[in-house]
Formats: C-alpha cells, structure tokens, sequence
C-alpha cells in the first residue's frame, strides 16, 4: 500500500470547486469568520462546515449553474483546439499537396529537358555525320583484304575471324551457327 502524502495538499492551490464552497457557506449559512476569536477556533468550524455541508453544496442550484459553465467553457475551448488542430492539418496537407506536384511538375520538366537534350545530340550528331565524308580506314582496307569470299562466288566478303578473350583466333562460324 503507498503512503498518502497529505502534506502535499497544503502547497497546492485551491480548486475551482473549493474556493466557490468557500464564499458559499458563509453565504447560506450567515457564519463571519471574524466573529471568531482565534484563527484555530475558526479553521475548526470552517473544517466543520465544510464537511457537513459537502453533499448540500454538490446538488444546490449554485453549484449546478457553475458547473454547468465551466462544462460549458471547457466544451468550447476543446472544440476551438480540435477546429484549430483541423485547420492547421488542412493547411499542412495542403502544403504537402502542393510540394508533391510542384515535385511531379520539376521532375516532369527535367525528364523533358533530358529527353530534349537527347534528341539535340542525336540531331548534331546525325547532321555531323551527314558533313563529313566518309573516310575508310587503312585498316578496314587490311579487313577486306583478308575477307574470303562465301559459297559458291558470292561477291559478299566475309569477316575475318574474330579474336577470343587471351588474343587468339576463333574459329569462323559456320553458316547459320553462332547467331544468336
């Protein structure tokens, strides 16, 4: 079992319910603290009173009508915080609504522009090609030397053998083989 510190309740403030118990009592019951001539004989009928009185005090029509506004208050500042919450999630979503397609729209416009930029190396490099001359080689006229013609008198040269991975020669494949 804990041990009830009720030493604690001496430094805390007052509730709402107790300090309006306070000026009622004195209020139904017509008691002057001043008409009492020690501090102690006066904290012992307030003890008294308060005790004795507690349940008239909850269901008076004072108390009630109290309540019944701070419910009231406390009912409006939590629909004013859950409105407040809504609007500043609306706005948030909003907000990142309007990053997503500002990020859609940035990452459309650079695939365009990459996409621009490919076509304008393809165009200069084709145009590039349409202006130069084509030069052949001292190599691709060794090549075509060593070219052999195919069956039967064909005029189409045949590739010399291509070279495998250590630099030495594979043998040319057949017709038909080593296509795919």
């Amino acid at each position: 079992m804990t041990e009830q510190r009720h030493a604690e309740y001496a430094d805390k403030e007052p509730t709402s319910l107790q300090a309006h118990m306070a000026e009622w009592i004195p209020q139904v019951t017509g008691v002057e603290v001043s008409a009492y001539e020690s501090v102690e004989e006066a904290f012992r009928e307030g003890v008294r009173l308060g005790v004795a009185l507690r349940m008239p005090y909850q269901s008076s029509p004072e108390n009630r009508e109290r309540t019944a506004k701070e419910r009231e208050s406390r009912e409006e500042a939590e629909e004013k915080a859950r409105q407040e919450r809504k609007e500043a999630r609306a706005k948030k979503d909003a907000e990142l609504e309007e990053k997503r397609a500002k990020a859609a729209e940035d990452k459309k416009k650079a695939a365009e522009a990459k996409a621009a930029k490919e076509k304008a190396a393809e165009e200069a490099k084709a145009a590039k090609a349409k202006a130069e001359p084509v030069v052949e080689d001292e190599e691709d006229d060794e090549e075509e030397d060593d070219a052999e013609p195919s069956e039967e008198g064909s005029e189409t040269p045949v590739a010399a053998p291509a070279k495998g991975r250590r630099g030495g020669a594979k043998p040319a494949a057949k017709k038909g083989e080593g296509l795919f």
